[in-house]
């Protein structure tokens, strides 16, 4: 962790003659591994090096399981949202796709947030675990907003090839069926308790969505720090090199250099993600046309369709386009 760290402050304390930026984003699921001097450490450097507008959201990503009293106080002085991985609240099926810890942490570190002043706290959970039933995801569900969170990430599971966990488990047509069964029910579920979908997988309270995300899915520039992090300047994205050492060492970044056409056309289709899709004339500040003019076509498809709903001064997905997004994406792209 310390070449780590060493690393990552050398490069924020070449941010001082940057704009103010709107957010920071401390991800990867695991910072609060961190001993507490670390995580001083990082946010005293973030407070003396990053230019941040009075307002800049600053969001961490926490393991429910390292949370301590100590770590809880720092992360009070320190941010002003924090995201719990917790993925599942039963030890059953946080076993069966090894997840460790014990899910009683979960409410311990809620607790602690809380008593040193954090009030934006989100969460993520995985549903169409293996052998996981509609009205365990709804108990799941329930457990989430018992917490009285104000955002909630909800992902299916995505087995990748050649992990332990697809040697166990096999996706098919039932696992789909089911997924979809329980993805309507979370949208109920999370309306009814006052948690609105902004976004294919994110839902939050009224002003508790995620800035720092919905800046990326809009077309807003971002610099990500760390192995493997990805960046995006406005024109290439760029993606440091993952194994630690080889980051460690200064291997250069992997650019990714499309067309102008490509890159505006993989903006359009992050912005179609969220359930307000674009604004035309916001997309045309970044493009300096319309969309209508350079995907004609592909949108009159997609609006015949159902997946598409147009009016006036705005294009956006349909409840049926969100659901289909891969497919509208590639009419797009």
């Amino acid at each position: 962790m310390r070449p780590w760290l060493n690393k990552i402050k050398s490069e924020l304390e070449k941010l001082t003659e940057n704009p103010p930026f709107h957010t920071v984003y401390i991800g990867g699921g695991t910072p609060t591994l961190m001993d507490p001097e670390m995580l001083t450490e990082l946010f005293s450097t973030i407070r003396k090096q990053v230019p941040l507008q009075i307002d800049a959201e600053i969001s961490i990503e926490c393991n429910p399981e390292t949370m301590t009293t100590e770590k809880a106080q720092i992360l009070g002085n320190s941010v002003n949202r924090v995201s719990l991985g917790i993925q599942s609240f039963s030890p059953v099926a946080r076993e069966r796709i090894g997840r460790r810890g014990d899910p009683e942490k979960i409410f311990e570190a809620v607790s602690l947030l809380r008593t040193y002043g954090i009030r934006n706290i989100g969460c993520d959970l995985i549903y169409a675990l293996p052998c996981q039933t509609i009205p365990e995801w709804e108990e799941e569900l329930r457990q989430a907003l018992a917490l009285e969170i104000n955002h909630l990430s909800a992902y299916s599971l995505s087995v990748e090839e050649g992990t332990p966990l697809a040697l166990r488990y096999q996706e098919n047509h039932e696992t789909d069926d089911l997924s979809f069964e329980m993805e309507k029910s979370t949208r109920r579920i999370l309306q009814d308790a006052g948690l609105s979908r902004y976004e294919i997988s994110n839902y939050a309270k009224t002003g508790f969505s995620c800035q720092h995300n919905t800046n990326v899915w809009y077309g807003e520039t971002y610099l990500g720090l760390g192995p493997s992090a990805c960046s995006f300047n406005g024109v290439d994205r760029f993606t440091q090199s993952l194994p630690i050492r080889k980051w460690l060492e200064g291997e250069a970044p992997v650019y990714d250099r499309i067309s102008e056409l490509e890159r505006l056309g993989e903006i359009f289709i992050m912005g179609l993600r969220t359930v307000n899709g674009w604004k035309i004339s916001d997309f045309e500040k970044i493009a300096e046309k319309s969309p209508l003019k350079i995907w004609n076509q592909q949108l009159a498809s997609l609006e015949t369709k159902g997946w598409l709903v147009m009016t006036d001064d705005r294009i956006a997905l349909s409840t049926a386009g969100l659901d289909f997004w891969n497919e509208a994406a590639m009419e797009i792209l």
